[in-house]
């Protein structure tokens, strides 16, 4: 499949990066897929960075963080609390709860919007609306397309001896991933739609530059027989903003969470361009992945009765993109630089509190977050230890 696929990619226009490579410092265009995976297993941070002299407690949740507040008004933070009422004290404390848990875990503290707070019973020391809002996370919608013959050995299941070794159980079945912008026409009246008034193509920070809004996966997989591949499109530059808020004012209770997926004219412009994208590749005469190897789209295993088109409407593709975006755990955001702590992760009117995790991303990363969150953590690192 890898040299159809390529040459289709191309047959849109689109350019194979120098080597093949997204991480050389320009992501635009089609890259053979990076998976950080040794023997299958995905590579987390204690398996790259040493625990030496750090204790971790499983099966532990946090339940708050203890706060002083001084008679001149200053809040201070002492140690934390677990559910099971043990604490600990310490010389300062670093949340990295997550997007989701860490402005969690402040409110319940008594740090996040007053009338919040309030709802739940839990005392207000500082007053701070926006912990819990601007939640960033990329969208995603996937589709199943249809193989023209599955004997043919495209897909896994089809009976490919190749496609049935052992390798092909440590990784994705993904040869390409090719992000993109999209059309400044379209783009430009959504944004006006969003903002009220034509935005400066010279200026305007989503029209200015070429912007990485897309990223497609095909998988050379999705079903028993081989007959079906799944096509995936993400959105990494999302223009709505969602939330996390309290359900209860117990830890045990998961907050609820509010992604606003395509909230914007902008998202939901990106999603179409994506899906016709898709069409044009895999359900048309424009490739030679389209003319010989797949077959359009199979809207029964996608959900829905009818299948995504060159010739659907906007209101077809919007219908459709509701019923299928979903999470692919990216989320950021919520404890922003700027508005929830500082430049240096300290907690805004708090003294000895910080948070290093994604939530502080302030913007949307236009990327997997990994390599940016581990940046983001060994500058925490070196901020929290004065830069030894």
């Amino acid at each position: 499949m890898w040299p159809y696929e390529l040459q289709s990619w191309m047959e849109l226009g689109y350019s194979a990066l120098p080597g093949l490579d997204q991480d050389a410092g320009n992501p635009l265009g089609i890259a053979q897929l990076t998976e950080n995976r040794y023997h299958g297993r995905r590579q987390v941070a204690p398996a790259a960075y040493p625990l030496a002299g750090i204790t971790v407690l499983l099966e532990t949740m946090v339940a708050k963080i203890l706060m002083q507040t001084q008679p001149n008004g200053t809040v201070i933070a002492t140690g934390i609390q677990l559910a099971n009422s043990t604490s600990f004290h310490g010389r300062e404390i670093i949340i990295s709860a997550g997007a989701y848990r860490s402005p969690q875990l402040l409110k319940l503290s008594g740090i996040g919007p007053a009338s919040e707070l309030t709802a739940h019973d839990i005392p207000v020391l500082v007053d701070n609306p926006d912990v819990g809002q601007h939640l960033i996370e990329h969208f995603a919608g996937t589709f199943y397309y249809k193989v023209r013959n599955a004997s043919a050995g495209w897909a896994i299941g089809s009976g490919n001896p190749v496609l049935d070794e052992p390798q092909y159980g440590l990784g994705l079945a993904v040869d390409f991933n090719v992000q993109t912008d999209v059309p400044k026409e379209g783009l430009a009246h959504a944004i006006e739609l969003d903002e009220g008034y034509k935005p400066d193509i010279l200026t305007h920070p989503l029209l200015k530059y070429n912007r990485t809004f897309s990223e497609y996966l095909l998988l050379m997989a999705g079903a028993a027989d081989g007959s079906r591949v799944l096509f995936g499109s993400t959105g990494l530059l999302p223009t709505s903003r969602g939330s996390v808020k309290l359900a209860s004012g117990h830890v045990s209770d998961t907050p609820l969470i509010n992604p606003n997926y395509l909230g914007t004219h902008v998202d939901r412009y990106v999603m179409r361009h994506m899906m016709r994208t898709q069409a044009r590749f895999a359900g048309s005469n424009a490739t030679i992945v389209g003319r010989e190897i797949l077959d359009g789209e199979d809207p029964v295993l996608s959900g829905a009765t009818q299948p995504i088109a060159l010739n659907s409407t906007d209101a077809f593709l919007d219908t459709r993109a509701s019923a299928a975006v979903g999470t692919v755990w990216h989320p950021h955001g919520t404890c922003a630089m700027g508005k929830v702590v500082d430049t240096d992760l300290r907690v805004k009117g708090v003294e000895n509190l910080r948070v290093a995790d994604a939530s502080v991303f302030p913007v949307p990363i236009t990327a997997h977050l990994q390599v940016a969150t581990y940046g983001m953590a060994e500058q925490a690192a070196l901020i929290i230890g004065g830069g030894s």
